[in-house]
């Protein structure tokens, strides 16, 4: 089945949002399933990522690969979704969060990361998953939904320099952190 964002993701769409959290929560509940928070779907001309977080502890104790505890950012490749609990309203004036997206082990890690800068990064139960899958449609226009953010430390990328370089993927403070990195 082709989803409303153009991939094999079914979305299911609920009365209001705290039904769609339920919904996500019921399948999990009988498919032992993972939840992400969406919070970002990117359509691009042959993918869509979808950006989100999950609870950190659980996440990291389906993983088959081990990674570092203290990561604060993943990108994953998914075979086995469930399906994306979302309200019309969330998607026609999209805010943060979205809705949620059911998925199953296996999970293919693509790449992760760490940020130990402590001014930047809190201690936080969550982390920020990146899924990239295929579009298989070409109906959408390319753009984002939801809002815009740092793949390192999930939080919203400001305006001022979405305009000064609208391609970023990092937060002025996570680049920053990255460049220090590469020296």
């Amino acid at each position: 089945m082709i989803g409303a964002f153009e991939t094999s993701v079914p979305p299911l769409f609920h009365e209001d949002f705290k039904k769609a959290k339920s919904g996500a929560v019921q399948e999990a509940a009988i498919t032992s399933a993972l939840i992400l928070t969406v919070n970002n779907i990117e359509i691009k001309s042959n993918i869509i990522n979808i950006k989100g977080d999950i609870f950190k502890k659980h996440f990291l104790s389906r993983l088959t690969t081990p990674v570092d505890k203290g990561i604060t950012y993943i990108r994953i490749k998914i075979s086995n979704f469930g399906n994306f609990h979302t309200t019309w309203r969330k998607v026609m004036n999209p805010s943060a969060p979205l809705g949620f997206l059911t998925f199953l082990t296996p999970i293919e890690i693509i790449e992760y990361g760490l940020i130990d800068d402590v001014d930047t990064i809190e201690e936080n139960d969550n982390i920020v998953i990146n899924i990239q899958f295929e579009r298989v449609g070409e109906s959408l226009f390319q753009e984002i939904i939801g809002l815009h953010l740092c793949n390192y430390c999930g939080k919203k990328i400001n305006n001022e320099r979405l305009r000064a370089v609208p391609d970023t993927f990092y937060c002025v403070n996570c680049m920053k952190l990255k460049e220090k990195r590469r020296k």
